[in-house]
């Protein structure tokens, strides 16, 4: 028997599953942080498309509900799921409002054939991790 010729193998899968939810809070933040990046790098290429301006004002605005709703779970305290609820309603509807802006931009794009023909390869790049997220 030969010990040193041992062969391993592996496989792995993905499995669908509930997300529980300080966690939800964090991809959350991740992807709208991600979405005003990449809207913030279009806008170099078209500046009538989004203002970088409102860009800092709205990742300010989902950082601060972002915080607020982790630090109430993380805490607890009196009243701890009204508050919860109505801090990550205010957060969920922050996100909600970001979504509408990028689909808009996105509709904006796919409107004007000659801003997607000037685009550059980062640009198409960023585009596309627009649509992904």
């Amino acid at each position: 028997m030969d010990c040193l010729n041992l062969e391993i193998k592996g496989d792995s899968f993905v499995v669908e599953s509930n997300i529980h939810f300080p966690t939800d809070l964090n991809l959350l933040w991740d992807s709208l942080r991600k979405v005003l990046e990449t809207m913030g790098c279009l806008q170099q290429y078209s500046g009538q498309l989004f203002s970088t301006c409102h860009r800092s004002k709205w990742l300010k605005k989902a950082r601060s509900k972002y915080r607020s709703s982790s630090e109430i779970h993380r805490k607890k305290g009196r009243n701890y799921e009204p508050r919860l609820e109505k801090s990550v309603t205010e957060y969920l509807e922050v996100g909600r409002s970001i979504e509408k802006r990028a689909k808009l931009l996105i509709a904006q794009i796919a409107v004007n054939e000659s801003f997607k023909e000037g685009l550059t390869k980062v640009g198409k790049d960023k585009l596309n991790d627009l649509l992904f997220y």
